[in-house]
């Protein structure tokens, strides 16, 4: 045998040696099928695991992200769309939130910062993102707006929303996991139509939609 895996066989005709190779690397081969059979699904674990957890990692900061801006719009503003989110297909969860939701009501700054919030998240107008709203004034404990202009009241708004996995090969670890986001801060520039009044609401407390899981503490007191 020669030392590059060949073996020479007798002449079979006019004492010419015949080269032919062996066939000693097969089970090599085989061995190799062997590891990728073992590496391959691993391997393909890894990757859809990238694509899922990251895609969660998307939808939380979305959440975050849009809260943080609906939190600075109110700030600043309070009137984000001035009435106009019906015809943009936002719905609220029914629980505790403005009614009516519509213009020239107590509730409308409160609706429109709801569905302007939901809209910066970016992930549906409709009832798979849920938004609360807390809101203390210097004059009371309990929930309501202030009617002095010196006072600055401080407004915390929270977001829910349901992960889910994108390529379903890990939907029992992230499906239905709730995230929440909060931001809290201060008003810098009162509403022009709150004028001291609150909405018509259900029950006493936060403005907030049916929460996914519970509301923290955090968002039901400003």
């Amino acid at each position: 045998m020669s030392r590059y895996g060949l073996l020479k066989y007798p002449a079979q005709q006019g004492g010419v040696s015949v080269v032919r190779p062996v066939t000693r690397y097969r089970s090599q081969r085989g061995a190799t099928l062997v590891e990728a059979a073992i590496i391959l699904p691993v391997l393909v674990m890894f990757i859809f695991a990238m694509i899922d957890f990251s895609w969660a990692f998307y939808q939380y900061i979305s959440v975050r992200e849009g809260v943080r801006e609906g939190a600075r719009e109110a700030a600043i503003s309070t009137l984000p769309g001035d009435g106009t989110w019906a015809a943009k297909g936002c719905v609220l969860a029914t629980n505790n939130v403005p009614s009516p939701q519509t213009k020239v009501t107590a509730g409308q700054d409160f609706y429109d910062l709801m569905c302007y919030t939901k809209d910066r998240i970016g992930l549906g107008m409709g009832t798979a993102t849920r938004i609360s709203i807390a809101w203390n004034s210097a004059e009371s404990q309990n929930w309501a707006a202030t009617t002095l202009t010196a006072n600055t009241d401080s407004l915390v708004v929270c977001a829910q929303y349901r992960v889910g996995s994108l390529s379903g090969a890990f939907a029992p670890v992230l499906n239905n996991k709730v995230v929440t986001s909060k931001t809290e801060i201060r008003i810098e520039q009162p509403s022009a139509d709150i004028n001291g009044a609150v909405p018509t609401l259900v029950n006493s407390g936060p403005i907030a939609e049916q929460a996914l899981s519970t509301w923290p503490a955090g968002c039901t007191n400003a």
